[in-house]
């Protein structure tokens, strides 16, 4: 394994589709395809990052270290790049 940690953000909130990584696409919720490539990628832990307590819950079933993001941070405005420098 790198020095690579692998982030998976995932809010609750969306302007199209609520709560859309939690719907679910072939048999499993949306965020579960990311989850199932980054660990099978095995170069760093991965994390998911969310603001929504349902969603940590189903990235906490599939293994992966979550956090819960501020409050301020989860919203459609707010840059990626924000986001990383909060998880840095």
């Amino acid at each position: 394994m790198t020095d690579v940690l692998l982030v998976i953000p995932a809010r609750g909130g969306s302007r199209c589709i609520h709560k859309k990584n939690l719907h679910p696409l072939a048999g499993k919720p949306l965020m579960a395809w990311s989850i199932e490539q980054a660990l099978a990628a095995d170069i760093g832990p991965v994390i998911v990052i969310t603001d929504d307590p349902a969603i940590a819950a189903a990235a906490d079933r599939y293994g992966v270290a979550v956090y819960e993001e501020p409050s301020e941070l989860a919203g459609d405005t707010v840059s990626m790049e924000s986001v990383m420098a909060w998880v840095i």
